[in-house]
């Protein structure tokens, strides 16, 4: 794969160059243990694992809004917490839990990224990440520095298509204006990411946390 054949780069985030970390399980425990509830971290991951996929199975994503995003997390959580929910602190702790999820705070940067990402730009190649986070992980992005050194952030709920779904990637493809086969899609699901990405005719470069700089050296041949 030569480095001129390749106009733009898409990244995943979550599992790729963004890790989340402490767990969500142990934020929202702590959360609860802050105001006297003691909750069990797996239990909580298990069930917010579950009423996650319950939720974005049966509902259709169209363009949300933060305010119906919000809104959708905010049953997420009902979901997850049931015995909880006549707790007076309840919306307290939803609160908390939405804002830390909103900060650099809640993950940990693959520490060799913004350098990928500025030898891509000093060549000249458009760099975007496909996402199927929710709104607040441009302000992540934007208090890691990232921001700046991306031509596009493409957020499922914001787009109307979560990953996999082609449509998204159709999407960014177009915005960006270049053709499946001038496009390299790095990303470390397979369903996600390598199987759609694959369907549409894009490059695809399967992640499994090497550092970036060997992943550029492999796909560059330098």
């Amino acid at each position: 794969m030569r480095i001129n054949s390749i106009k733009a780069v898409f990244f995943d985030v979550e599992g790729t160059f963004l890790q989340i970390s402490p767990s969500v399980g142990e934020v929202y425990a702590r959360f609860w243990r802050e105001k006297g509830y003691e909750v069990s971290p797996s239990e909580v991951m298990e069930r917010f694992v579950k009423a996650f996929r319950d939720k974005f199975k049966h509902d259709r994503v169209d363009r949300w809004t933060q305010e119906l995003c919000k809104k959708g997390w905010y049953q997420v959580f009902e979901k997850t917490f049931e015995s909880f929910k006549n707790a007076p602190c309840f919306d307290e702790v939803f609160q908390k839990s939405w804002d830390f999820f909103a900060t650099k705070d809640c993950v940990v940067l693959a520490e060799d990224f913004p350098e990928i990402l500025r030898l891509l730009k000093k060549e000249k190649i458009k760099t975007a990440v496909i996402s199927n986070w929710d709104a607040r992980l441009r302000n992540i992005l934007r208090e890691l520095g990232l921001e700046d050194l991306l031509d596009e952030v493409f957020i499922g709920c914001e787009v109307g298509y979560l990953k996999p779904d082609l449509r998204l990637y159709q999407t960014a493809l177009e915005v960006l204006g270049v053709k499946p086969e001038e496009t390299l899609m790095i990303g470390d699901s397979i369903e996600n990411d390598v199987k759609p990405a694959k369907a549409l005719g894009i490059l695809t470069y399967h992640y499994q946390g090497e550092p970036f700089l060997e992943v550029y050296r492999k796909i560059f041949q330098f």
